[in-house]
């Protein structure tokens, strides 16, 4: 795709190694513009390219990031107070989500990297009931969330700053601190850049793109995927259950809280056809820099991971049935789905690079 070919050449011409090397001349490098601060995934894409040739670094990360999601979010399901086998069954709808796969399939491979949700909200929660080097620990978790993708530090910061206020925690409170602080120095590199050039106008990415990949409740999508495959009606009706049943533990309802919050921002600009959803264009009109979030979408993960949490301390999460069903409904809604990538091969593409002025880039690479 070109998402694919952008990023493959964008790597191959160095951009990240440019940044790091020449950080003042990168302010006016269309390509760094157009990426932004947030170039890890080039680096780990470097990291494996001293054992893999070409594009099999980038095959490599497609391989480990779901399985580092669904490890992650087990983990992080666990600290919760799930059982083992409940915390397995219930992150597996979370790493191996059709979103991951379709992103795999079309867009750029740091989108995959979802790992670093749970990986945050496991360090959060331990910073919280620890303290002590948990909350140095968190804040370095979250500058990796950020200069691997910017948008998986937006979900964790949003949802990190909703925890803290819904549960009161002073160790909380610290942790999203000194995440703030440790991130200072890219937050104000990425503004600079964005005020040197950007690839679009704020109303463009409101317009032509945040209002296109959002979470929909009309018809109900998570950015154009069918509900019943982007997410798993079993893990869905264990979360419903687990609300039934009533008797919720306060992390539980602090998890819930940060799920609500994080879903507002999910809708977009648009809560139902042209209705304004007031949350996301106040920050819209607020944050700064906010108005090149061109995926509010990806605050489902959020959502998600949070719902999930809550679905894997249902008792029914521990019955050896509950697996094997989220595997088949897997099989059937997920496998079988055209998004789904399929054995596929490698078509070079050598669209014109920008020669590192100001203008125009000749490749759509993601943000």
């Amino acid at each position: 795709t070109i998402d694919k070919a952008g990023s493959f050449l964008y790597y191959q011409d160095g951009v990240h190694i440019r940044s790091l090397l020449h950080p003042m001349e990168s302010l006016n490098d269309c390509a760094v513009q157009l990426i932004g601060v947030h170039m890890g995934h080039l680096w780990i894409t470097q990291f494996f390219d001293l054992f893999l040739q070409d594009y099999g670094p980038f095959n490599a990360q497609a391989l480990l990031y779901p399985a580092l999601a669904w490890w992650a979010a087990a983990l992080f399901f666990r600290e919760v107070g799930a059982s083992w086998r409940g915390a397995v069954a219930l992150a597996f709808p979370y790493g191996m989500c059709l979103h991951v796969f379709r992103d795999l399939n079309w867009y750029t491979i740091e989108k995959a990297a979802i790992f670093l949700i749970p990986l945050y909200a496991l360090s959060l929660l331990k910073a919280h009931r620890n303290g002590g080097s948990w909350t140095l620990k968190a804040g370095l978790v979250f500058v990796l969330c950020a200069w691997v993708n910017w948008y998986l530090a937006l979900v964790a910061a949003a949802g990190a700053g909703f925890a803290a206020i819904i549960a009161r925690s002073k160790n909380l409170w610290k942790a999203t601190g000194l995440s703030a602080a440790l991130l200072l120095p890219l937050v104000l590199y990425q503004l600079a850049l964005v005020n040197q050039g950007s690839p679009g106008s704020p109303e463009d990415f409101l317009e032509l793109r945040a209002a296109m990949d959002r979470f929909s409740i009309v018809p109900l999508e998570w950015n154009r995927l069918e509900w019943y495959a982007a997410l798993s009606p079993l893990a869905i009706g264990l979360g419903a259950h687990r609300l039934w049943t009533g008797g919720l533990e306060p992390l539980e309802r602090v998890l819930l809280g940060v799920a609500a919050g994080l879903f507002v921002f999910s809708l977009g600009p648009y809560l139902v056809g042209d209705l304004p959803n007031p949350i996301y264009m106040m920050a819209w009109h607020v944050v700064p820099g906010f108005w090149r979030v061109a995926k509010p979408e990806v605050f489902f993960y959020g959502t998600w991971i949070c719902v999930l949490a809550v679905a894997s301390k249902n008792t029914f999460s521990e019955k050896r049935i509950i697996y094997p069903g989220m595997v088949i409904l897997w099989l059937v809604f997920v496998r079988q789905h055209a998004a789904f990538p399929g054995f596929s091969q490698y078509n070079e593409l050598v669209p014109a690079l920008c020669n590192h002025e100001p203008h125009s880039p000749a490749s759509t690479n993601s943000e």
